[in-house]
C-alpha cells in the first residue's frame, strides 16, 4: 500500500501545517484562520476515522497516532487519549506517542497517569530540558514540590544553558511551602 503511506504522510504535514496557522493566528484578530484551521482538522479526523477501519497492524497504529493528535489540537482529550492508547499497543516504546498521550492526560488533570506516562517516556528516550520540565510541572501538581525541585536541578546540572528549567526552579523556590 505505497499510496496509503503517501496519503497519510501528506496528512500528516496537513496537520502539521494546520497547527502551526492556529499557534500562530491572533484569536482576537484572526479568529476566522483559527475557525478556518480547526475545519480543516475536522475533515481530516474524519478520512483517518475512515482509514482506521480500513487499517491494521502498523499502519492503524500511525492512523491512530495522527487522529490522537487531530483530536488533541481540536481539544478533545479523551478521544485523544484513546487513540494514543491504542497506538501504544502497537508501538508500546514510542516517545513520540507518549509525550502527546501525557499532554492530553495532562489537559484532562489526570496528573498521576501523566506522571506514570512522563516517567515512561523518560525511561525510554532519554532526558531532555522539555520532558524533565514536564515531569518537574506534573510533580507540582501533584503537591510534590521537593521532588519537582530536585528534577529541575538535576536537569540544570546536565543542561546547564537551559534558561526555562532555571527560571521554573526560581519560580517553585519563591512558592511558600
Amino acid at each position: 500500500m505505497p499510496e496509503l503511506k503517501e496519503t497519510l504522510l501528506e496528512l500528516s504535514e496537513k496537520i502539521v501545517d494546520l497547527n502551526e496557522i492556529m499557534e500562530s493566528a491572533d484569536p482576537q484578530t484572526e479568529p476566522h484562520k483559527i475557525k478556518k484551521a480547526g475545519t480543516g482538522l475536522r475533515h481530516i479526523g474524519d478520512d483517518l476515522l475512515r482509514y482506521e477501519k480500513e487499517t491494521t497492524g502498523e499502519d492503524q497504529a500511525y492512523v491512530r497516532f495522527m487522529l490522537g493528535s487531530v483530536c488533541q489540537l481540536l481539544d478533545y482529550h479523551e478521544k485523544a487519549v484513546e487513540m494514543y492508547r491504542k497506538a501504544l499497543k502497537v508501538w508500546p516504546e514510542h516517545v513520540g506517542l507518549l509525550n502527546e498521550l501525557f499532554i492530553s492526560l495532562d489537559a484532562l488533570g489526570l496528573h498521576e497517569d501523566a506522571r506514570i506516562v512522563v516517567e515512561r517516556s523518560i525511561r525510554i528516550g532519554g532526558e531532555t530540558p522539555d520532558v524533565l520540565q514536564n515531569f518537574a510541572a506534573t510533580l507540582v501538581k501533584l503537591d510534590r514540590i521537593a521532588e519537582a525541585k530536585t528534577v529541575l536541578f538535576n536537569c540544570i546540572s546536565k543542561f546547564p544553558d537551559d534558561i526555562e528549567s532555571q527560571r521554573f526552579l526560581r519560580e517553585l523556590d519563591q512558592m511558600k511551602l
